[in-house]
């Protein structure tokens, strides 16, 4: 699985002067290289500081699954996007907003 065009354009919708900031599609490939040697499992739990709006980590979260994923984002603006559109999109994903667990 890889990003889709679409899943970019949700980059479109975010403030750049608050949050500047997404990776690349080569970087997706590093994380998603990094994941898989992870491994699945019930306990695994995989924390990504600096969400902004979601893209890179959750798009990761078919490759822990039954595990979870925590992404964190101190920015208000981008955590609320990410909140509102991953918690629709995956079951094992929380979003924190404002820096604390």
């Amino acid at each position: 699985m890889s990003l889709s065009d679409e899943q970019y354009a949700v980059q479109d919708l975010v403030n750049r002067k608050v949050t500047s900031y997404y990776t690349s599609k080569d970087g997706v490939a590093v994380v998603r290289v990094f994941v898989k040697s992870i491994g699945r499992g019930d306990g695994v739990v995989v924390m990504g500081p600096s969400l902004g709006s979601g893209v890179l980590l959750p798009s990761n979260s078919n490759l822990i699954r039954p595990g979870k994923v925590v992404g964190i984002e101190i920015n208000e603006e981008p955590c609320n996007l990410a909140r509102r559109i991953l918690t629709k999109l995956y079951t094992n994903v929380e979003v924190v907003c404002g820096g604390r667990l």
